[in-house]
């Protein structure tokens, strides 16, 4: 055998090694993928990683879950990337989850087949979570937030919360129960179902309604009663059907604020509770317990079963414009203080005053602010439990949800989930003409002549073996 055929066979073998090899490494990243999540999250905030909760969730996981995206395929923006790439972390990470993308604009069966509040889906941008037992359905548009960063210097951002919404809903579809939330509304209510399930708990896995004591009574569903600080007094016929209500084992929440008027019938039934409700706004004279306006409290965190992950995740949360609320001895209830002002707080009578200034009839000292009372349902074996906040604006704050989304899941004893929003900045590369020309004369002219040059010599080479 000649040297000129020896270097051809040995060239040979050595390009079908090569091409071996090639396919054996595909094969394997290929059967990897499916199991383990080989992409790298470079993004700003890290907005495609799987938290804690998450993964503590679906460890837990004892039946299979189905995670269908609607979304056409054909959809390249950014956000659709996202969400596609979340859902298979999801996937990667737990065997009992389950992805696939059925392009509902190619399968217009689909919209028909799943419902939102007893109607057919109108359009495709939907990702629904089932399980032998129910489906949800998680709406895109309520994922992304736009404009809540205005003031950045980006040329575009929004919050995703596809997280959260994703968890709550494997949550809720494999217990195969909702929680139902009433809203109490006809007495001037400043929030209603609306706005807890749109803006205050988005994606919490909870259903919230609207609900009139004045025409109608409490469904035998109803889970948790809301009263969002209402204008006018509740009659003593609705205090009774809510007083009927707790007995049997219900949640009540009762947000008030420095403007809420003084409700008669309400206040008297939450003394029944142990808790009184006083007049004025609390203010805090020590820096480290109000943040600007001395009424924008920061409260004295009490460690109790609602706010240990609190504690434990070092988490803030701030009390504006609170009414003053103190504790009553009542038999049969168990009251205890979750946040309250420092021992430098004070209580303006007045709160159109100057706040830091006291003034005659103002007292000091340290004000209750939220409080959480329980007692047994007598002959159900259940607990009611009653939650009272001195202010309502603390529900419009992004740091105290997850204090809110603990005391709602706390109350309805369900397990303890909030998962903040993610930023996601999308930025424009700005680029000037000169670096575009100098990038396109690399790719066009530089490249493709050293791989000419590359492949000349190795032929000038090969011409004298």
């Amino acid at each position: 055998m000649n040297k000129k055929r020896k270097y051809a066979y040995a060239a040979m073998t050595s390009t079908v090694l090569a091409v071996v090899v090639v396919i054996i490494v595909n094969f394997i990243i290929s059967a990897l993928s499916d199991k383990v999540n080989l992409a790298l999250d470079f993004t700003q905030g890290k907005i495609l990683e799987l938290s804690d909760e998450t993964k503590e969730v679906l460890d837990s996981l004892d039946m299979e879950v189905d995670i269908i995206s609607l979304i056409p395929e054909s959809d390249a923006s950014s956000d659709a990337i996202h969400l596609d790439e979340v859902m298979k972390r999801y996937a990667t990470y737990s065997d009992k989850i389950n992805y696939k993308r059925v392009d509902a604009t190619k399968n217009p069966g689909m919209l028909s087949k799943y419902e939102v509040n007893g109607k057919p889906l109108e359009h495709a941008y939907n990702i629904v979570f089932e399980t032998d037992r129910m489906y949800s359905v998680v709406k895109v548009d309520d994922v992304f937030e736009r404009g809540k960063y205005n003031n950045m210097d980006y040329n575009q951002s929004a919050t995703m919360s596809a997280e959260q919404h994703f968890t709550s809903s494997i949550i809720k579809v494999t217990k195969g129960s909702n929680v139902n939330a009433y809203v109490l509304s006809g007495h001037g209510e400043l929030y209603g179902a609306a706005e807890f399930s749109q803006s205050i708990l988005p994606g919490s896995g909870y259903t919230f309604k609207d609900l009139s004591l004045v025409t109608d009574e409490i469904p035998e569903d109803a889970n948790m009663i809301i009263l969002a600080s209402p204008k006018n007094d509740y009659s003593v016929d609705e205090i009774a059907k809510l007083a009927s209500y707790m007995a049997k084992g219900g949640n009540l929440q009762v947000f008030l604020g420095a403007q809420t008027p003084v409700l008669t019938n309400v206040f008297s039934y939450l003394r029944e509770w142990g808790i009184e409700v006083g007049e004025g706004v609390v203010a805090d004279n020590n820096a480290s317990n109000y943040q600007g306006n001395r009424t924008i409290v920061v409260p004295e965190i009490e460690e109790n079963d609602v706010t240990d992950k609190l504690i434990y995740d070092n988490m803030s949360i701030v009390f504006p414009a609170s009414r003053p609320l103190s504790v009553l001895k009542t038999v049969g209830v168990y009251s205890y203080v979750i946040a309250s002002s420092s021992d430098e707080g004070y209580v303006k009578v007045n709160p159109a005053s100057v706040f830091d200034t006291f003034e005659a009839g103002d007292t000091k000292g340290s004000s209750k602010l939220c409080i959480m009372s329980e007692a047994s349902a007598s002959g159900t074996g259940n607990v009611s439990r009653v939650f009272v906040s001195g202010s309502l604006d603390f529900l419009n704050m992004e740091n105290n949800k997850i204090f809110y989304a603990n005391t709602v899941a706390y109350m309805n004893e369900e397990p303890t989930l909030y998962i903040m929003p993610k930023l996601v900045i999308q930025q424009n590369l700005d680029v000037n003409m000169s670096t575009v020309y100098l990038y396109s004369l690399f790719v066009i002219v530089v490249i493709p002549v050293l791989i000419m040059a590359a492949g000349f010599i190795i032929w000038i080479r090969r011409r004298h073996m």
